[in-house]
C-alpha cells in the first residue's frame, strides 16, 4: 500500500477496560474532635500566662530579676507556639468544611485565608453510587487495608490518622509543658524570694532553659505537622485535575499498597507494569483519581487500569505520503490525514484517534493508556480507509490526489525518523559529528522512495535546502517503531484507471495540463484523482461521440455527393437519346437500332411529364 505504517511496539490500554480500585477514607469528624481539643487547650494557655504575669506583679518581683527575664522570653516564645497551633487548627478545620453539613452547595469552597478550588462528587452520582455502597458494605469488615478481589477495590481507612496522632501529640506535649512551666515558675519565684543558696537558683535555672529547649522542640514537631498538612491540601488541589500525586500517597506507602494489590489481583489479569521502584513514576502518571465526600468522610478513589495480554491493542502511526509516477510525470499520493491507528493484535477490531487528541488525552510510559473516543469498530464489517491500507487488502476506501510541482527530493517527518520520496535519483550530504566532535561528511544517494539511513547527529544538506541535527527525527532512531511499509505506484490505481491513464498518454497529459492551468500560479497543484479519471472518461466519450459525427458528415456529403453526380449524369444520356432518336430518318442504319434505343430511353426515363405534356 502506498502509505508508511510507523508500528509501535508499546502496547495501548483502554483506561475505561477493567481497572482496580483503591479507596482511601479521610475520617474528618476525628480531626473536627482533635481540633476542638487543641482549640480549648489554647484557650486554657492564654489563662495561665494572664494570672501568671499578674502573680509577678503581686509579688513585687525585681524588673531585674532574672525570673522576668527568663518569663518574658518564655512567653515570647509560647505565644509564637500558640499562633503555629492555631494556623494549624485553622488548616485541619478547612477539611471539616468538606462536609456536606457545612456546605450550602456543591461548588468552589473558600476555606480560610486559602482558597482550595475543587470540585467534589457527591454520592448521587451514578458512577460514584455502585462504588460507594460497596464501600459501605466493606467498611465494617475491613481493617486499615482490605481487598476485595469480586469488586476490585482495596481499601484504606483512617487515612487522618496521621493528622489526629500529630493533634494528640500536639495536644500532649503542650499540657505537659503548661504543668512543667507552672512548676518552675512557682520555684524560681519561691527561691528567689527566699534568697536560697546560689547553687540552688542555678540549678533552677539550667531546669528552665532545658524547658525552653524543650519548647524549640514542640515547635519543630508543629511545624513537621503542618508541612504535612499543606501537603495534603496540596494533594487535594491536585483532585480537581484529577492528578496523582506523592502528596496523597507518598512513594513509600503507595509501593507498600501496590505490592499488596498486585499479590491478590486474580489471573489473567495483572496490573499494567510491575511494581518496581522504578516504575512507580508510571503508576503516579497513569492513575485516575475521583474524590467525593460522605457526611463524615472525604473518600478518594485511586484507579489503575489492568492489563490482560490478550485485550492488548498496538498504535500505528499512519503517515501517508507522495510517490512520483513517471508516465503521467505527477506525484500521486493517498488523500489521508495523519492518524493513529488502534488496532487489537488478532486485528478484529480498531478505532482512530488524531494525533491531537492522542497527544492531549492519553498517558504515556511503558505503556501507553487512553480514554476509549470512539466505539470499537469491527475491521471487516465496519472497515476503513486506513484499516483497508494496513490490512493491504485491494483499497475502495481511500480518496487520492494527483500533486505537480513538487521539489524532490521530498523529506517526510515522522515521529522518530525522516523518510524520501524522488522523482530521480538525487545525492543529499549528510554532515555527521562523531562524539570527538570531529565532522563526517559524507554522500548518500536517494532513489525512488525510502528512510534516511540511520546516522547520529547529522545535518542533512540538499539542493536547495538543510535539515539541522537537532530537528526532531532528522537523526534519531527508535527501537518501538517497527517496519516502515513503503508503497508502488502501480498499487495507487485499478487496472481499468491504469488502462485509461495510459490509453493515450498524449491525450492524458493534455488534459493534466488543463488542469494546471486551471490552478494558475500556485507552486504546488493538487486536484483528485478520482476527478481527473472522471474527466478523462469525459474527454475519452467527447472524443468517439466527435469522431462518430465526423464520420457520419463524411458519409453524407459522399452520398451526396454520388447523387449529385448520377443526376447530372442522367440528363446527359437523356439528351443523347433525344439527340440520337431525332437523326433516325436521316440515317438508315438507325432503323436497325430504333427498337433497343426505344427500349433504353423508357428505361432510364424518370421524370414524369406534366399533363400539359401528354395533352
Amino acid at each position: 500500500s502506498p502509505m508508511a505504517v510507523g508500528e509501535k511496539h508499546i502496547s495501548l490500554l483502554f483506561e475505561d477496560d477493567s481497572h482496580w480500585t483503591i479507596v482511601l477514607q479521610y475520617n474528618l469528624t476525628e480531626v473536627e474532635e482533635e481540633n476542638q481539643k487543641l482549640s480549648t487547650l489554647l484557650t486554657r494557655v492564654k489563662g495561665q500566662y494572664d494570672k501568671l504575669f499578674q502573680d509577678l506583679l503581686s509579688l513585687n518581683v525585681s524588673m531585674h530579676s532574672p525570673v522576668r527575664e527568663l518569663e518574658a522570653g518564655f512567653r515570647y516564645e509560647y505565644v509564637s507556639l500558640q499562633q503555629l497551633v492555631a494556623d494549624y487548627v485553622t488548616q485541619t478545620s478547612d477539611l471539616v468544611s468538606l462536609l456536606p453539613s457545612t456546605r450550602q452547595r456543591r461548588g468552589l469552597i473558600d476555606v480560610g485565608g486559602q482558597v482550595l478550588k475543587f470540585l467534589f462528587g457527591t454520592v448521587t452520582d451514578s458512577d460514584l453510587e455502585f462504588t460507594n455502597n460497596r464501600i459501605n458494605e466493606i467498611e465494617n469488615l475491613s481493617d486499615d487495608l482490605f481487598h476485595d478481589t469480586k469488586d476490585q477495590i482495596t481499601i484504606l481507612g483512617n487515612m487522618q490518622s496521621e493528622i489526629s496522632n500529630h493533634s494528640r501529640a500536639i495536644n500532649k506535649v503542650i499540657s505537659t509543658l503548661k504543668e512543667y512551666h507552672h512548676v518552675m515558675h512557682i520555684t524560681m519565684a519561691r527561691n528567689y524570694i527566699g534568697e536560697l543558696m546560689h547553687a540552688n537558683q542555678m540549678r533552677t535555672l539550667l531546669k528552665y532553659l532545658k524547658l525552653s529547649t524543650a519548647l524549640a522542640e514542640v515547635k519543630d514537631a508543629i511545624n513537621l505537622a503542618v508541612q504535612k498538612m499543606t501537603r495534603l491540601h496540596l494533594a487535594i488541589e491536585d483532585l480537581a485535575a484529577g492528578r496523582m500525586t506523592s502528596n496523597l500517597l507518598p512513594p513509600h506507602q503507595f509501593l507498600k499498597v501496590l505490592t499488596s494489590v498486585e499479590s491478590v489481583i486474580p489471573p489473567p489479569e495483572k496490573l499494567f507494569l510491575d511494581v518496581k521502584l522504578e516504575n512507580l513514576h508510571n503508576f503516579y502518571k497513569i492513575a485516575t483519581i475521583q474524590a467525593y465526600v460522605t457526611k463524615s468522610q472525604l473518600r478518594v478513589l485511586i484507579r489503575l487500569p489492568l492489563k490482560n495480554d490478550n485485550q492488548l491493542f498496538e498504535i500505528f502511526n499512519v503517515i501517508a505520503y507522495p510517490v512520483y509516477d513517471p508516465s503521467l510525470t505527477k506525484w500521486v499520493k493517498w488523500d489521508v490525514a495523519d492518524q493513529k491507528l488502534v488496532i487489537s493484535k488478532d486485528r478484529q477490531t480498531y478505532s482512530l484517534y488524531s494525533p491531537d487528541i492522542f497527544a492531549r488525552e492519553c498517558k504515556f510510559g511503558k505503556l501507553t493508556v487512553c480514554p476509549l473516543s470512539d466505539a470499537l469498530l469491527s475491521v471487516y464489517k465496519r472497515p476503513n480507509c486506513v484499516v483497508n491500507l494496513l490490512m493491504k487488502e485491494h483499497v475502495t476506501l481511500c480518496s487520492r490526489k494527483l500533486i505537480s510541482g513538487l521539489q524532490f527530493p521530498v523529506l517526510i517527518r515522522t515521529p522518530t525518523r525522516w523518510l524520501y520520496a524522488t522523482s530521480e535519483e538525487t545525492k543529499v550530504i549528510l554532515n555527521c559529528f562523531g562524539r570527538d566532535a570531529n565532522p563526517n561528511v559524507s554522500a548518500i544517494t536517494l532513489k525512488g522512495e525510502g528512510e534516511i539511513p540511520k546516522h547520529d547527529r547529522c545535518d542533512l544538506i540538499a539542493d536547495g535546502y538543510r535539515v539541522p541535527a537537532r530537528f526532531i527525527g532528522s537523526s534519531t532512531y527508535s527501537s518501538d517503531f517497527g517496519r516502515i511499509v513503503f508503497p508502488e505506484v502501480d498499487g495507487m490505481y485499478s487496472s481499468e484507471e491504469r488502462s485509461l491513464l495510459v490509453h493515450d498518454v498524449n491525450e492524458t497529459l493534455k488534459v493534466l495540463q488543463g488542469l494546471d492551468d486551471q490552478l494558475g500560479s500556485l507552486c504546488v497543484k493538487e486536484y483528485s484523482l478520482e476527478g481527473t479519471i472522471q474527466l478523462l472518461r469525459t474527454h475519452y466519450r467527447r472524443r468517439v461521440v466527435i469522431k462518430y459525427v465526423t464520420f457520419g458528415g463524411a458519409s453524407l456529403v459522399v452520398v451526396l455527393i454520388v447523387v449529385t453526380v448520377l443526376l447530372r449524369w442522367r440528363v446527359r444520356v437523356a439528351d443523347l437519346l433525344r439527340a440520337a432518336l431525332g437523326g433516325s430518318t436521316q440515317h438508315p442504319q438507325a432503323a436497325q437500332t430504333e427498337s433497343p434505343l426505344q427500349t433504353l430511353e423508357e428505361t432510364v426515363r424518370t421524370v414524369p411529364r406534366s399533363d400539359a405534356d401528354q395533352g
